[in-house]
């Protein structure tokens, strides 16, 4: 699993550096969602969410669970529940989200 080493804001853009990265796909973030869905190529048994939003608790269904970030706070773990691919964010307004494993 990837570790979050650090994630600040540089010229009004996220910056994110991660290490020992395993992504089973691109990273997405909310400029991929729709309607606040973001969507997978595969079913989702790892997440890592990183909530870049500075003032508000993000929170990420992830298989039917309600998964609660405090603001600019990575999170990380395996998620079992009905396994989907799609990740519905609540309450953030800039977030990456990454399938890993």
């Amino acid at each position: 699993m990837s570790d979050f080493t650090a994630a600040h804001i540089v010229n009004d853009k996220l910056k994110v550096e991660v290490s020992g990265s395993s992504l089973k796909e691109s990273s997405k973030t909310q400029a991929d969602a729709v309607a606040g869905t973001l969507t997978f190529g595969a079913v989702i048994n790892q997440v890592e969410i990183f909530n870049a939003d500075p003032t508000n608790i993000g929170t990420f269904n992830v298989n039917g669970f309600n998964i609660k970030v405090p603001p600019a706070t990575p999170w990380e773990g395996k998620v079992e529940g009905t396994p989907r691919n799609t990740v519905t964010v609540t309450g953030s307004t800039s977030y990456i989200v990454n399938r890993v494993g």
